[in-house]
């Protein structure tokens, strides 16, 4: 896990956010012509790869804030539990369908029952991979994390199934209330910490609504 000055770097610049406009058509290519749990498994296997095989540049999880992980999808059978909870976290925070929790080959991920035996707090918001986490789910998203925070003095960790889109979008929100920063800095400081996250223009757009909408900017 790796600790980043992005966030004290982004307040001091004028970023432009980075997209990958050919990993997200092919993402959705993919998603249009397999069944949400093949899309699933094959982002999932995707992860677990790039972890093993390139582990520098495909870290599972970030540390945004001393308060704020953000992450893929923790696993059971990789002892991810046990890391997290090591670093510190002792809420969780998911941006998943129902249908992301289930074990498949290599993978079987943490749910709220194996979080509970751990005495770590747990809120799933549903929302579906590569689409704009809605305006009303992000502010739940963002009380959510400020609440563990300021008033249970836990540290939060936030994910989706990769750690890419979704949760990110999340992120960036809680970056712009926490750190007063604009979408720009926000969405760019996460993408240099991070560099497989893959947020897209709508996603963007949508996190522009909420800052507008809860923020007053």
């Amino acid at each position: 896990m790796l600790v980043s000055s992005a966030v004290v770097n982004a307040k001091t610049t004028d970023p432009v956010i980075q997209y990958n406009r050919l990993g997200l058509l092919v993402a959705r290519i993919l998603r249009a012509i397999m069944s949400k749990g093949c899309f699933c498994w094959l982002s999932r296997f995707i992860i677990q790869v790039q972890s093993i095989i390139r582990p520098k540049h495909w870290v599972y999880w970030h540390v945004v804030t001393p308060q704020v992980f953000l992450g893929a999808i923790p696993l059971h059978n990789w002892n991810h539990s046990s890391l997290i909870t090591g670093e510190g976290a002792s809420a969780i925070l998911s941006i998943n369908e129902p249908h992301e929790f289930e074990s498949q080959c290599c993978a079987r991920p943490m749910v709220e029952e194996d979080w509970k035996l751990r005495s770590v707090h747990f809120l799933n918001i549903s929302s579906p991979d590569l689409e704009p986490v809605p305006v009303a789910k992000l502010a739940e998203a963002v009380n959510y994390v400020a609440i563990q925070i300021e008033k249970e003095f836990r540290n939060v960790y936030i994910h989706c199934t990769g750690g890419r889109g979704r949760s990110v979008s999340v992120a960036a929100c809680v970056l712009m209330k926490q750190e007063k920063m604009s979408c720009e800095q926000a969405v760019s400081c996460i993408q240099k910490l991070r560099p497989q996250a893959m947020i897209s223009p709508q996603q963007v757009a949508t996190i522009r609504e909420w800052a507008l909408k809860y923020l007053g900017r």
